[in-house]
């Protein structure tokens, strides 16, 4: 594979996915400095006395916030060397899913680190972030900023939601109420 530079169109051939790559380290030499990925993000729930249940390949946390209660979601991808966070809303669109998919999008240009979106069919509500670390290794400081930037994502916006679905506001009065 070949990837052209825009700027310049110079040409260089394309690192394949999942090799290694550092520009001050060997190839190689990467993997043998890192742990499983899954083994880092439990010792850091661990390490900052989250509660959690790790039954099967994704890692249920319990979050109580300022706003509401709702279930938190780490899911870590070994091969691609990716970890994704997903907060779920306790409420579902249901009936409201073009207001709550208007509101949904008006947050959304608001954030840098996280995202919002809703499944069309289901009418749930996620909160996520995602990092890839491929080149690189998983830090506590890099899986605290996923797991608590979801966390609080949600958190802040939770009113707002609640104020589309069950009070039936429009998604900017509904973003209004939070000033």
């Amino acid at each position: 594979m070949e990837c052209v530079s825009h700027a310049s169109g110079a040409r260089r051939k394309a690192r394949p996915r999942g090799a290694p790559f550092s520009p001050t380290r060997p190839p190689g030499m990467l993997a043998a400095m890192t742990r499983p990925l899954r083994d880092v993000v439990l010792q850091f729930l661990r390490d900052d006395g989250l509660e959690f249940d790790e039954a099967g390949p994704v890692l249920r946390l319990a979050y109580a916030g300022d706003n509401g209660r709702f279930v938190v979601f780490v899911r870590v991808d070994e091969q691609r060397q990716q970890l994704a966070c997903f907060a779920v809303c306790p409420l579902e669109a249901g009936a409201r899913l073009p207001e709550v998919h208007e509101l949904l999008q008006r947050i959304n240009q608001q954030l840098a680190v996280v995202a919002f979106d809703v499944a069309p069919d289901t009418g749930v509500i996620r909160c996520r972030a995602g990092l890839d670390v491929e080149g690189d290794r998983l830090t506590p400081a890099l899986i605290g900023n996923v797991v608590y930037a979801c966390a609080a994502g949600l958190d802040e916006f939770l009113p707002a939601v609640t104020a589309v679905i069950v009070q039936r506001l429009d998604a900017r009065r509904a973003l209004a109420s939070l000033a």
